[in-house]
């Protein structure tokens, strides 16, 4: 799929794939074969890694058109791959009956209360996407958030502390997916706005 419809004003997409509506592909099948898999999976951290979510949010969508149960069921039998839905969304419905599993994982975007409620105009709230997360935990998949842009601000690492501290008090630790790096540095994708 391509476009969004939940206009964040610092998304990138805005400006990059200017189409004046949204894109849903009919023939997902396609997709779902081990020869295009295989072509487009990416090794990071040693193990294989494959997404959705790049150019649209990955469950805006799913009550019309049930993607994710197709791709669930496909990645199921894929123990040796993760596949990431990204989502900014709390339609969930879809993932939950299909049921999870460790190697897919449900990846919220997340920010400060503050940056979501100026600039993510159409999203659910933070607490939402939040308690979307532990549903799906709670249904065996594996979660993970990205702090993707941080914006700064007056007292803007309060603000996304405060947005960590919910993530860790609402979200079962055990099925959040992360990594350190060698010098103890916490990464999942985070990303910067201005240049810092």
């Amino acid at each position: 799929m391509w476009a969004c419809i939940y206009d964040c004003s610092y998304c990138l997409l805005r400006g990059y794939q200017n189409l004046a509506g949204i894109v849903i592909p009919y023939n997902i099948e396609d997709y779902l074969c081990d020869e295009k898999i295989e072509s487009s999976i990416k090794e990071f951290f040693n193990f294989k890694r494959i997404g959705s979510g790049e150019f649209t949010d990955s469950l805006i969508f799913g009550d019309i058109t049930r993607f994710s149960t197709k791709i669930i069921g496909y990645f199921k039998k894929k123990n040796d791959i993760f596949f990431e839905f990204k989502t900014k969304s709390a339609n969930i419905k879809n993932l939950l009956e299909s049921g999870g599993k460790e190697n897919i994982v449900v990846a919220w975007s997340a920010n400060s209360i503050r940056i979501s409620k100026a600039n993510e105009f159409k999203t659910p709230l933070i607490r939402e996407r939040l308690e979307a997360a532990k549903e799906c935990a709670l249904s065996g998949f594996s979660t993970a958030f990205h702090f993707d842009p941080i914006i700064y601000y007056d007292n803007w690492k309060q603000g996304y502390r405060e947005t960590i501290d919910m993530v860790f008090d609402t979200v079962p630790n055990y099925s959040i997916q992360h990594k350190v790096d060698k010098s103890g540095i916490f990464e999942n994708a985070v990303g910067t706005e201005n240049g810092y």
